[in-house]
């Protein structure tokens, strides 16, 4: 009986936290400083996301885009890049997590086995 309400109670704070998280906006990378111009832009239906990525590695532009699941405290997607830099892999996944309504932050995949550390913070809207 006392697994079965954890279970509950677990299942009922894991919903909770979906109706609750609001992640539509746009955030700011702030991973390096050999990033400029870092701009992850969400739009959240439910738990369904869809995200489009601007960002400018030494001066040198990339735009991705993807979509993907919010689950608990957890946003993953997958992207697609539709302008590259050089060398760079042409698509991924991006796994993160809710630190609060300000922080997402996490580890990126893509399809050349590379992978390392994203961190986005609210930009707009502000409140």
């Amino acid at each position: 009986m006392r697994k079965l309400f954890i279970l509950i109670l677990s299942l009922y704070f894991s919903i909770n936290l979906n109706a609750q998280t609001n992640l539509n906006g746009i955030w700011k990378d702030v991973n390096s400083k050999n990033f400029k111009n870092c701009y992850l832009i969400i739009a959240q239906d439910k738990d369904s996301v869809f995200v489009n990525h601007y960002l400018e590695y030494k001066g040198t532009p990339m735009v991705e885009y993807g979509k993907g699941i919010l689950k608990n405290d957890s946003l993953i997607y997958n992207v697609k890049v539709s302008l590259a830099v050089p060398g760079w892999s042409t698509a991924g996944q991006h796994r993160l997590k809710i630190i609060h309504d300000k922080e997402i932050s996490g580890m990126y995949f893509d399809n050349k086995g590379n992978s390392g550390e994203i961190k986005f913070t609210k930009y707009l809207p502000k409140k």
